[in-house]
């Protein structure tokens, strides 16, 4: 399918900047520069260019750095964005796929992205302000905010999204939902507790388990004492900023029957979550703890596009190279997720003491390694797969469900920081 796409005409045609662009024969043709785009290299440009060049053609010497960005120009981002559509999103549910009790379980969260602090990039995404006053040390620095709807089971992006770093997490999430539908539950963290927001869920349909805080509705404070029962169905009204006409006039519900679940963690901390899933028979209180647990894996899918993946190494510092490099990332984050679903079921059934999955850095490492005869080439497929399965199924990762990582408070400064010199580099 990939294949079929970067070949297609009515592709190139809507994905090109210009009517004339790739309309004569170039070393630069859109499957290729593509592939370059997904294959990036924490080498120096001109160094991967140089081994590509000579993987595809031996009639050409060399291509300067220069024409690869000029040709970068010509595409753009949207191009990844249908091609994660497509190929990723399209095929995992065409397909038997993993569920939560015949749902599909998805998370919603933001992350903030380094970029190369230039002018244009802090103009068009904005920048963040840190300092150190025991250090002296103070600047700005340009930042994105990345929102992403991400499949927690079967760990693939349905839909993402790059805004400028003052959006609002909770107004960035907005665009994910024309990608709900009935047979979904999201989950949010408690940044996103909001009558609004659970009022525009609603209308699509999807369920949700949202976190509240000790701030948000007068039934999860009364909650958070301790006392009275651990799961209260309730009616909700909007608060008094928001008019009843306003949803009425966005086609929004005044009024929401809401669960109010009460979860004990181990440590002792009360977790209150509101949702709408109001059988109790079908979805007991108990099982809302670790239903709220699969939250983590959207902090793992950004722990992953970040430090394995080096989404903030970008090939570019313009904007749409900035955007080109983003959905790549979750493109090729997608494309590894289902290249390696069946070892990782397969890898699970061995009797260990912890069960195994496979390696990301190998797998990113492999698929790199292979993008062009995958992508690009006339050999058959599943020759290529079989050589990335067996590439898989070496030195797989122990996962242990009880190990529980302290999580430190993100400050920029210390953001920054990591990405110039503590970050892990893969490829």
């Amino acid at each position: 399918m990939i294949r079929e796409l970067l070949s297609s005409s009515e592709f190139i045609i809507r994905h090109k900047r210009k009517p004339e662009d790739f309309t004569r024969l170039r070393v630069f043709t859109v499957p290729i520069l593509l592939t370059i785009i997904l294959r990036k290299s924490l080498k120096s440009m001109q160094l991967t260019l140089n081994e590509i060049i000579a993987l595809l053609s031996k009639h050409i010497t060399s291509v300067s750095n220069a024409a690869y960005t000029k040709a970068r120009q010509k595409i753009r981002h949207t191009a990844f964005i249908e091609l994660n559509q497509q190929a990723v999103v399209g095929l995992t549910y065409a397909h038997p796929h993993r569920t939560y009790r015949g749902y599909r379980l998805l998370a919603v969260d933001g992350s903030k992205i380094i970029l190369p602090n230039t002018d244009e990039n802090s103009a068009t995404f904005g920048s963040a302000t840190y300092a150190n006053h025991k250090e002296h040390v103070h600047g700005s620095h340009a930042f994105a905010l990345a929102s992403v709807l991400y499949d927690v089971l079967n760990n693939i992006a349905v839909n993402a999204a790059l805004e400028r770093t003052d959006t609002a997490e909770i107004v960035a999430a907005k665009q994910h939902l024309p990608y709900l539908t009935s047979h979904d539950i999201v989950v949010f963290d408690r940044g996103y507790c909001s009558y609004v927001l659970m009022a525009q869920i609603a209308t699509t349909g999807a369920d949700m388990v949202i976190r509240c805080s000790r701030a948000s509705f007068r039934v999860a404070n009364q909650m958070f004492s301790g006392t009275g029962p651990d799961s209260v169905v309730t009616t909700l009204s909007p608060p008094k900023s928001t008019t009843t006409s306003k949803l009425t006039a966005a086609k929004l519900p005044t009024e929401l029957t809401m669960r109010f679940v009460r979860v004990v963690l181990p440590t002792g901390e009360i977790e209150i979550l509101a949702t709408t899933l109001l059988d109790e028979q079908q979805f007991p209180t108990e099982t809302f703890q670790q239903l709220y647990w699969h939250r983590w894996g959207i902090e793992t899918f950004y722990g992953t596009i970040k430090t394995r993946l080096s989404l903030e190494n970008f090939t570019g510092t313009s904007p749409e190279s900035i955007r080109q490099d983003f959905f790549a990332t979750i493109f090729l984050s997608g494309l590894e997720s289902l290249l390696t679903a069946d070892i990782t079921e397969r890898l699970q059934q061995k009797p260990t003491k912890h069960t195994q999955q496979v390696n990301n850095a190998v797998a990113f490492h492999a698929i790199k390694h292979k993008a062009f005869d995958l992508l690009v080439s006339t050999r058959k497929p599943v020759h290529i797969v079989r050589e990335l399965t067996a590439l898989f199924m070496t030195s797989p990762t122990l996962y242990r469900p009880d190990k529980k990582p302290e999580r430190r408070q993100s400050v920029t400064r210390r953001t920054v920081n990591f990405f110039r010199q503590k970050r892990k580099i893969v490829f």
